[in-house]
């Protein structure tokens, strides 16, 4: 069995909840990020015994889920 080397993915979000008027108006804004430290994720290990490429990696997933990607938000509750 060949193992290739790990990953993790770290997500973070951060928000606040105000008050605008009152009780009546309130407020809530949100930040959040994906992969915040953009660590790639590794997909194609070259699993081939006799190739002059074994046990590297070839590729990785290339999917938004490697990408770091953030957002905001803004949500009024009344």
């Amino acid at each position: 069995m060949i193992f290739g080397p790990r990953f993790w993915i770290w997500d973070a979000g951060l928000h606040k909840n105000g008050q605008i008027i009152g009780e009546k108006l309130a407020y809530q804004f949100r930040a959040e990020a994906f992969n915040v430290l953009n660590h790639p994720i590794p997909n194609q290990l070259d699993t081939g015994i006799t190739d002059g490429t074994f046990g590297a990696i070839t590729g990785v997933y290339n999917n938004n889920g490697d990408q770091r990607i953030m957002q905001l938000g803004l949500r009024l509750i009344f």
